[in-house]
């Protein structure tokens, strides 16, 4: 089954797919670590991979020295790894570009170092092996390679770690061929293709060099319930007063975000209830004011002013969000005023002042 990581944690190369040392993105060398390319929209990646790292192909387009061996047969090559950024394959038989790499203390006297140059994902054929012709098992077998493939339906497969204390929930599907080169072989296209297998990574011993699991589960600190007593517990922790509790307790509520998704859904929820509660209030007034002979009218009606109440509301949260609150806007209001006095008193004062010189022009009394 094939396996991805989620995309709010979806790297460049897969997790479970890493067979090459993944290099840092925030390197200043990281450009010419990874694949060149163009950048590639998030809507135009490939979403679900049926090639993927240990897998064999053979390249569609290119040089005759990656296609073809000296015999003229193609050449099949594994899978490196994969850009799922760039949808592109590292295949091992690829074009070899020089690249610079950074120095290091384990490697101070290279400079420059061999990359396979990727392919695009359209530009391969996943080798299905040597088979033989349908009506035919004793004949000549050919290499065989999927030119179309499909998938089946994804779905979350969940199951225990290593350590057997959590879940993993991964995306797995299955892979089929729906069309094969040379068509002729005997290849049935209902069984789905296996993925390639992986090694697991099994934990290393404890070395002498090493904390003990003893001391790592050793509860070294724990924190005192907040009470009146150490309520102030920041500014006695500033002071150096000896009874001063532990700062986090009084400072909790600053470090913690404001906006996690965990309290954005408390005050969505928080503010539906309000609501609900006041569409219950003047259903409960409606019924009781004897205006309507049945409920569903009073109902309806309550329902009609709930709504416009909501709906102005609305428009007064946007009126905050964009212009500020009432006493703001009242401020701005009055700022606006004065300025607008003060200008039509400054052009008014000028006026006064105009006079007629000896020539019979128009000048400020200060410049006579």
């Amino acid at each position: 089954m094939r396996q991805i990581i989620p995309r709010s944690v979806v790297s460049r190369f897969p997790k479970v797919h890493l067979a090459v040392e993944r290099k840092s993105r925030h390197s200043v060398f990281s450009n010419r670590v990874f694949s060149p390319g163009q950048f590639v929209h998030p809507h135009d990646r490939i979403k679900y991979w049926n090639i993927v790292p240990k897998d064999s192909i053979r390249i569609l387009k290119g040089r005759e020295d990656i296609k073809r061996d000296d015999s003229g047969n193609d050449v099949i090559t594994p899978v490196l790894q994969v850009d799922q950024f760039k949808n592109r394959i590292f295949p091992e038989s690829g074009v070899k570009q020089k690249r610079s790499v950074p120095l290091s203390a384990s490697n101070p006297d290279i400079r420059f170092q061999s990359k396979v140059k990727p392919v695009h994902y359209s530009n391969v054929q996943l080798y299905l092996g040597h088979l033989p012709p349908k009506n035919d098992p004793q004949g000549e077998q050919l290499p065989t390679y999927a030119v179309g493939l499909r998938r089946s339906k994804a779905f979350v497969r969940s199951k225990l770690r290593l350590d057997g204390t959590k879940h993993q929930h991964r995306l797995v599907w299955k892979r089929y061929a729906t069309k094969i080169s040379p068509p002729d072989r005997d290849y049935d296209m209902s069984k789905s293709i296996p993925w390639p297998t992986y090694e697991k990574t099994q934990r290393k011993d404890y070395t002498n060099k090493e904390t003990p699991e003893d001391v790592l589960n050793r509860v070294t600190y724990t924190p005192s319930p907040p009470t009146k007593a150490n309520s102030r517990t920041a500014y006695n922790y500033i002071l150096g007063k000896k009874d001063a509790g532990p700062i986090e307790v009084a400072i909790a509520h600053e470090l913690a975000n404001p906006h996690s998704k965990h309290k954005r859904a408390h005050r969505y929820a928080q503010k539906q209830r309000k609501w609900a509660y006041r569409l219950e209030e003047l259903e409960k007034t409606e019924k009781v004011s004897g205006v309507w002979n049945s409920a569903a009218k009073a109902q309806n009606e309550a329902r009609r002013l709930w709504l416009i109440e909501r709906a102005l509301a609305k428009s007064e949260q946007y009126m905050v969000d964009t212009q500020g609150t009432p006493a703001k806007r009242e401020n701005k209001r009055i700022v606006r005023e004065a300025k607008k006095t003060a200008k039509e008193a400054r052009r008014t004062a000028l006026l006064n002042n105009l006079v007629l010189n000896k020539d019979g022009k128009i000048v400020h009394k200060r410049d006579l």
